[in-house]
């Protein structure tokens, strides 16, 4: 079954346009202008992809390119299609997403490089692929697929050149996000609104933390000892893992009926819960940067979906990018 899609995966959800080329139609000078945020953010380092809408220019929107430190913005040039939660592979050099990339408008799990050409199918089976993760290597792509109409979706690995496909989960339970762990062994995902570890080769599933009404978008670091997610759960005392911490002074409990969703940090080991936002906004889908220093993530605080970066004890939560006609979300954070 696909399940609803969260704010944060709906605006991912949108058109990436050849807005270079030949035509009047591909010719971006007539694309609106990609405005500086205003504001950079100093020692941050690596290049950071996300999706926009384009301001409602449907030939200019999809995928866009900036510095981490939220300077140097631009847009990867490709083919007309729908993009659902792009993602750098790991030397940087291709971006794997989910959308219409074949030979029919059905989506599949595709590949671009990272200039906008070369865009290829992975997958070719039935059924609707989303939430594409590369492993540490770069040699596979976990991945979330339903293959029977209305069933559930299940966490599939395949090579990225679309060799020996597997599903590594067996069960009626929607899982979404697959991430992994660095040493490529392991598998996070969020499955009835937990946390769920995988061995990559499949298996038994273990909870890893308690979720919420919604829990999503696990982002394990890269020294593999925290993982950071987005959930609404209301912070209560919990029998297995004890009550939560705050890194922010002051900080407030604010239930699940609050429509507040919060980035927070477990450890691997399902210990030392620590929440990293606290307001009414949704913020979701935390990215570690390269080094484990920053989180990027997305937040609709200030009306409209942006990209945030923070200190990974949540201090220093600023914005990088500026989108007022359309948002931006569904960041990936490469060397």
């Amino acid at each position: 079954m696909r399940p609803a899609l969260a704010p944060v995966l709906l605006a991912a959800l949108l058109p990436l346009a050849a807005c270079a080329g030949s035509g009047d139609s591909d010719d971006i000078t007539k694309c609106p202008a990609v405005k500086p945020s205003g504001v950079t953010v100093p020692g941050l380092t690596g290049r950071i992809l996300y999706t926009s809408s384009g301001g409602g220019a449907a030939a200019c929107s999809g995928i866009l390119v900036m510095n981490a430190d939220g300077s140097d913005r631009r847009r990867i040039t490709g083919p007309p299609l729908y993009v659902s939660s792009p993602q750098w592979s790991p030397d940087g050099r291709q971006i794997a997403f989910g959308g219409p990339c074949g030979e029919t408008p059905k989506p599949e799990l595709c590949i671009l490089e990272a200039d906008g050409t070369g865009l290829r199918a992975v997958t070719h089976q039935p059924g609707y692929p989303a939430y594409p993760a590369w492993s540490p290597d770069g040699r596979r792509l976990a991945f979330t697929r339903s293959e029977v109409s209305l069933g559930p979706d299940n966490i599939y690995v395949i090579g990225v050149d679309g060799s020996g496909e597997v599903r590594i989960t067996d069960d009626t339970s929607n899982k979404r996000s697959p991430a992994w762990t660095p040493d490529g062994r392991t598998i996070v995902y969020e499955a009835n609104n937990q946390l769920q570890l995988v061995p990559a080769t499949g298996g038994r599933s273990t909870p890893l933390a308690p979720g919420g009404t919604v829990t999503q978008t696990p982002a394990v670091s890269h020294d593999g000892r925290r993982v950071a997610f987005s959930s609404n759960r209301s912070g209560k005392e919990d029998s297995t893992y004890g009550k939560e911490t705050y890194s922010s002074p002051g900080a407030v409990l604010l239930p699940p009926s609050s429509g507040a969703h919060d980035i927070y940090v477990v450890g691997i080991d399902g210990k030392g819960l620590t929440r990293l936002t606290n307001d009414v906004s949704a913020n979701y889908a935390p990215v570690w940067s390269p080094d484990d220093q920053h989180i990027l993530f997305d937040s609709d605080r200030e009306g409209r979906l942006e990209l945030y970066v923070m200190n990974p004890d949540g201090t220093g939560q600023t914005r990088l990018t500026n989108h007022p006609e359309d948002g931006a979300g569904q960041g990936s954070w490469t060397r």
